[in-house]
């Protein structure tokens, strides 16, 4: 149902922008007496960005706002207060979003896997609407040359001004992460700035990294939200370098050896996560100060998500997200705001994949057949449909693991005794994450999925028991991993310094899960 929210006016934030063009070719059409007739859409995905570490989601633990900008968004549009990821991994996620497929629709299960050549994607469903198509990336862990590069390529191939594409991070090799954010910054605000009078509508994807490990937010803001701690993991100005050899080392030793963090040196390490939110949240603000400068904001659509969340310790004292397959990881934010969409809070179920389909109908478009997403529009008018349009938000964690989530239950399926050992669990040794063969969470009672009560509660939940056993056969039976192509050294050693596992240069793929199945025979 959608609940009425009072508006909230956002004010100017930036003044000032240059109107250079973004360098390769990001201009619009000469000039013209009226401006295009469908809305603009700009898509703002942030890595690893939790839903409930936004203010707009009821997080509020510092004497300042963690999520300003974003909130304000949020206030003024639509929020969707249980929307979730298909697979807490950047490219299984992004591509989701991108074809309103499952991964194992897509193929795109883990980083750098292929997607298939069949099917349509973004470039495809929005380019019939009249839409330019921009992209702006700092980074994203697919290969460009092909389809998997989740439309890099196609929309670098279009004619600008039909399409052009943006990738900060080649030529800023080395720089650190809120740097490589900086570029992709700035050249959008270099294209808002030149759109007030462009013919076309346009389609701007913006992808920002920094609230990715490793954190290291501004001084002022790790001030602020780091309060008085003084202990072993305080810098006294933080830096990539002083994450990686002082936080993150402190983070898998306590991994590996399944202690927690001491209390005050977890509220350290999720201090400077937030810091980072706040830093892109900054951003944002900036964004859409210039959206208004430039008279756009009224005629554009903006869309605010994340590909998946992080885990700050809760399940199993894990500090990351790609072998997670709970709600920390899951749930992520979806804000939307724009011409025609009525302002409230959506407590429906939705996900990322709904997203392609609900803005192709939203503006007249045609939903391609066959995709795993359903169109929301309905939720952006302020319609209230019954039943509701979505029952079960699934997940999946490659081709092994299975997740279902209703309103009040939560059911993890993993009956091969799947163990996730994407780092820090990747040594011989180690069992890798601990996920049951069967897991029920009453999300009534247990919001955070701590007390699994499949022993004595599955009988109440037979239904979602055998849908999940349908899925996973319908999903999982013989599907058949793409080949990998071959992943360049500087590729591979980029992914392993993020904390994902990583292919060598033979396209070998690394061994990211270890089968235990007895442990599941009933």
């Amino acid at each position: 149902m959608v609940a009425a929210a009072a508006p909230l006016r956002l004010a100017p934030l930036l003044a000032g922008i240059p109107l250079a063009l973004v360098a390769g070719g990001c201009g619009g059409d000469p000039p013209a007496a009226s401006g295009p007739t469908r809305p603009n859409v700009l898509l703002i995905t942030i890595d690893t960005l939790r839903a409930d570490h936004l203010g707009c989601y009821g997080y509020d633990p510092y004497p300042v706002p963690v999520s300003p900008a974003i909130d304000a968004l949020a206030g003024e549009g639509l929020r969707f207060e249980a929307c979730f990821a298909p697979r807490g991994q950047t490219g299984p996620s992004l591509m989701s979003l991108l074809t309103g497929l499952y991964p194992s629709s897509h193929g795109v299960l883990d980083n750098y896997d292929p997607l298939r050549e069949e099917g349509s994607d973004l470039v495809d469903d929005f380019a019939p609407l009249g839409h330019e198509l921009h992209g702006f990336a700092a980074f994203c862990p697919v290969k460009k040359s092909s389809r998997a590069g989740l439309a890099f390529a196609r929309m670098a191939a279009l004619e600008p001004p039909r399409g052009s594409w943006f990738d900060a991070r080649p030529g800023m090799k080395g720089a650190p992460w809120a740097r490589v954010d900086d570029a992709v910054e700035q050249a959008l605000l270099r294209f808002l700035a030149s759109r007030g009078s462009a013919r076309r509508p346009f389609f701007a994807w913006a992808h920002f990294y920094d609230v990715h490990q490793p954190w290291s937010p501004p001084a002022d803001l790790h001030a602020a939200f780091a309060g008085d701690y003084r202990g072993p993991l305080r810098a006294a100005a933080p830096t990539e370098a002083h994450f990686d050899g002082v936080v993150k080392e402190r983070l898998d030793a306590a991994m590996r050896a399944r202690t927690p963090l001491d209390p005050a040196d977890a509220r350290y390490v999720t201090a400077l996560y937030d810091g980072g939110i706040r830093a892109t949240d900054d951003r944002v603000g900036r964004i859409v100060a210039q959206l208004r400068s430039a008279g756009l904001l009224d005629s554009t659509v903006v869309c605010v998500t994340a590909d998946h969340g992080e885990e700050l310790g809760e399940h199993g004292g894990f500090w990351f997200h790609g072998n997670s397959v709970y709600d920390a990881v899951l749930r992520i934010p979806l804000v939307i705001r724009g011409p025609g969409v009525k302002p409230g809070v959506v407590t429906e179920l939705a996900q990322n994949l709904d997203l392609l389909p609900t803005l192709l109908e939203f503006l007249g478009g045609k939903v391609p057949p066959g995709i795993d997403g359903l169109s929301l529009a309905p939720l952006l008018r302020g319609e209230r449909p019954d039943p509701p349009l979505r029952e079960i938000a699934w997940a999946e964690w490659e081709d092994v693991i299975l997740t279902a989530r209703t309103r009040e239950w939560k059911l993890v399926r993993n009956v091969r005794g799947a163990r996730p050992k994407l780092p820090p669990y990747q040594g011989d040794d180690d069992p890798g994450f601990d996920v049951g063969c069967r897991e029920l969470y009453d999300l009534r009672a247990d919001p955070g999925e701590t007390r699994d009560v499949w022993r004595e509660r599955h009988g109440d939940v037979e239904f979602l028991r055998r849908q999940a056993e349908d899925e996973e056969e319908r999903r999982f039976h013989g599907l058949e991993r793409g080949a990998l192509d071959a992943m360049t050294e500087e590729e591979r050693l980029e992914l392993l310094r993020l904390g994902y596992g990583a292919a060598g240069p033979d396209g070998a793929r690394a061994l990211n899960y270890r089968l235990d199945p007895a442990r599941c025979d009933e």
